[in-house]
């Protein structure tokens, strides 16, 4: 029996709910394909957005903070060895609660180690390098990261120099 032979087939009034309920699976359909995930989409891009314009507000106010400091003569020495760098590190991650997400640590050059993380909650790494950053002087000389299904986890490699 095809299509058409069992829609004449119907009585009107079984056609008429078949074509309302066809109607409603569509609408839902669409949403469900089309709208939700775009407005998802979009909402998630105005989060980056945001999120990138507080960085670039605190690094442009990071900056001028320096600037001013190097103007008025302080300078940060950084006095970290290698045996020092790899420690600083372990300690800051124990005390992040971030040494779990580690999976391996290199020394590439002297004077630098590269650190790789899986499933890592993104921020709190963030957070963790810019407290290395700001009171030991340590500076990130490259960074790759991939973003996971679990939102707000990545994995990250990354080199570390002082």
């Amino acid at each position: 029996m095809n299509i058409r032979a069992w829609w004449e087939g119907l009585l009107d009034r079984e056609r008429q709910m078949v074509s309302i309920g066809a109607a409603i699976v569509g609408v839902l359909m669409i949403y469900a394909l089309i709208w939700s995930p775009l407005s998802d989409a979009v909402a998630d891009r105005k989060t980056q957005v945001e999120s990138q314009q507080h960085l670039l507000i605190y690094l442009q106010q990071a900056s001028a903070k320096i600037t001013r400091l190097k103007a008025s003569g302080i300078s940060v020495d950084a006095t970290v060895d290698n045996a020092g760098l790899l420690a600083l590190v372990e300690q800051t991650l124990g005390s992040q609660q971030l040494n779990s997400y580690l999976k391996q640590v290199q020394q590439p050059q002297q004077n630098q180690i590269t650190l790789t993380f899986e499933k890592v909650p993104f921020d709190k790494l963030m957070q963790w390098l810019q407290m290395l950053s700001t009171s030991h002087g340590i500076h990130v000389q490259n960074l790759s990261a991939t973003r996971l299904v679990v939102i707000g986890t990545a994995d990250v490699q990354m080199v570390l120099s002082h």
